[in-house]
């Protein structure tokens, strides 16, 4: 009886021991948790994408054109949460002439929110915030080139602006997802003709879709 008891002690004191190192290895051979890219939408191994997307830009302030915006850009993964955006964008609106010469041959213009052509070449970062369930939303800032003209006026130039903005992005297949959201641009451009620094404001509202490299 005395032996048995001894023999008990000691299968309770070996399982006992046993214990932490089964968790520990149990912890050890658990997946990671979810990576915060992966949680942002941006599902698989790539760190690389292409995006096309097709909007409005509305132009304020009479010098800014506006129209159909067609855009491509290349997307690099930077962090967990943050990709670089390379973009190329050409705005094209309507041909209307909207600008008046005063005494001097100095144009004064007041073209509306979608006249004139736009040729745009920017940088920025894309930052995404936690996912809503099967959305992730971001943000987006950056700075632009932009070579911008009014043909039926005679007018053209350049400068630039800085970009700020937000959307959603969603996955709809391996691979592959959509995207939606709006964005504010604001600088100046130098334009010929005596107008000088002209205000360059606009708003792109845009949908798109992403495909993985």
């Amino acid at each position: 009886m005395r032996a048995c008891m001894a023999c008990s002690a000691v299968l309770f004191l070996m399982a006992w021991g046993a214990t932490p190192a089964m968790a520990e290895s149990t912890e050890s051979s658990s997946p990671p948790a979810q990576s915060p890219a992966s949680s942002d939408g941006d599902a698989g191994p790539s760190p690389q994408a292409l995006s096309a997307t097709l909007g409005l830009e509305m132009g304020a302030g009479g010098t800014t054109p506006g129209g159909l915006r067609l855009a491509g850009a290349h997307l690099y993964q930077l962090s967990a949460s943050d990709w670089l955006m390379s973009e190329i964008a050409v705005t094209y609106g309507t041909p209307g002439a909207e600008c008046v010469a005063d005494e001097a041959g100095d144009l004064d213009c007041d073209h509306g929110l979608i006249d004139g052509v736009a040729v745009s070449l920017g940088a920025g970062v894309r930052h995404y915030f936690p996912s809503q369930g099967a959305f992730s939303p971001f943000a987006v800032g950056g700075l632009s080139l932009r070579l911008v003209s009014f043909p039926s006026d005679d007018l053209a130039g350049g400068g630039a602006v800085v970009m700020a903005g937000g959307g959603i992005r969603a996955v709809v297949a391996d691979g592959v997802a959509v995207t939606g959201g709006a964005t504010l641009c604001g600088g100046v451009a130098f334009l010929g003709r005596g107008v000088g620094a002209a205000l360059q404001a606009s708003l792109v509202i845009a949908a798109g879709a992403e495909l993985d490299l």
